[in-house]
């Protein structure tokens, strides 16, 4: 468990907006997640966390009003050969008829630090985008770690990227207006398929939406900055995700960056990039030099920085001030992209206040 001082410590910089329910996060994980025993990853403490995190989001999602206007079903796409059959959830417009015009879509990867997690997450943010953007949504039950390592995740989430494109006609969308995102660990996953995109697919897509992704088994601090205890996902978690999906290699040199996003040398090709990070997330520092390197690289690219925001304050309380800024940000570039306009992405980093 976190130490209290450790964990008052954390709660006393997060943002006043945030602290109710990051007090309410850590009372239910019992002030952190302890995956691990001696250096090692524990699999009854894993099953544990499972469990939590897996009634988290069912009281999450059944304490959300109904909305007639989006349409909910679980699919099989075709995956991998080693994941033939996919689980994804599927939001659609409810007023889409047949004779409808094909409409965007975005692929989703949920967060869990590739140990947790399923395709139900992120319910409430998910139908928002399905409603206002008029567009089709696919949240992917990606395979988890370590019980299936890299690649099977970012295979996972490439197969259900191609369905998409080669089922377009079926599932009533248009191949052209495909966007990917996804949260902390499937921001992640969301940052290596636009690289594997880019190298392996003959389609194209048309933005990255990467919330707080977790982009860098190495979790390099940023220089000149004091640290401050990390809370609900630590660098103990973040270690344990990394040595799960990349084994022992974790940390080492030779990782590719359809593993670990922030390993890419050439930045040249890939879609805009739209990110968001709170200043007070373990990943703000690997988040800030990724833009940057993208920046650099000619990728146009946002990056919201929300002070006091502690890791997944967005999909956490979507009705605070920075949360509702945040939604508004991504609903419009989402809405940009898929219209065709994304060559006007802003190529900035913005602090909020």
């Amino acid at each position: 468990m976190t130490s209290g001082n450790a964990e008052n410590a954390g709660i006393s910089a997060v943002a006043a907006e945030f602290r109710g329910i990051t007090t309410t996060i850590l009372d239910v994980i019992g002030g952190s997640i302890d995956l691990s025993k001696h250096g090692e990853l524990d699999q009854s403490a894993l099953d544990d966390a499972r469990t939590l995190y897996a009634g988290f989001t069912q009281a999450l999602n059944d304490s959300l009003p109904p909305e007639p206007a989006v349409e909910i079903n679980q699919r099989l796409a075709t995956g991998p050969a080693s994941n033939p059959q996919l689980k994804v959830l599927e939001y659609r417009p409810a007023a889409q008829s047949k004779q409808a015009a094909a409409l965007p879509a975005l692929l989703w990867m949920h967060g869990g630090g590739m140990l947790l997690g399923e395709a139900e997450q992120d319910m409430q943010l998910l139908r928002d985008i399905c409603k206002q953007l008029q567009c089709v949504v696919i949240s992917v039950d990606y395979r988890l770690a370590p019980e299936h390592p890299y690649p099977a995740a970012i295979d996972d989430c490439f197969a259900a990227l191609q369905w998409m494109h080669d089922a377009a006609s079926e599932l009533g969308i248009d191949q052209t207006r495909l966007a990917i995102g996804g949260v902390s660990a499937g921001g992640g996953l969301a940052a290596s398929l636009a690289i594997r995109v880019r190298e392996q697919a003959n389609f194209s897509i048309v933005l990255q939406a990467l919330l707080y992704p977790m982009l860098d088994d190495r979790n390099v601090p940023q220089q000149g900055k004091p640290s401050q205890p990390a809370i609900i996902w630590t660098q103990e978690n973040n270690h344990d995700g990394w040595r799960a999906y990349l084994g022992d290699a974790f940390g080492q040199a030779g990782i590719p960056a359809t593993a670990a996003a922030a390993r890419l040398e050439n930045f040249k090709g890939l879609a805009p990039v739209w990110m968001t990070v709170g200043d007070i997330d373990l990943f703000a520092a690997e988040n800030t030099r990724y833009a940057s390197n993208l920046l650099r690289g000619g990728v146009p690219t946002t990056l919201h920085i929300y002070p006091g925001a502690p890791h997944g304050f967005f999909t956490a309380d979507l009705s605070a001030p920075s949360s509702v800024h945040c939604a508004q940000s991504l609903l419009k570039t989402l809405s940009e992209a898929f219209s065709g306009s994304s060559a006007s992405l802003p190529s900035a980093q913005d602090s909020r206040s």
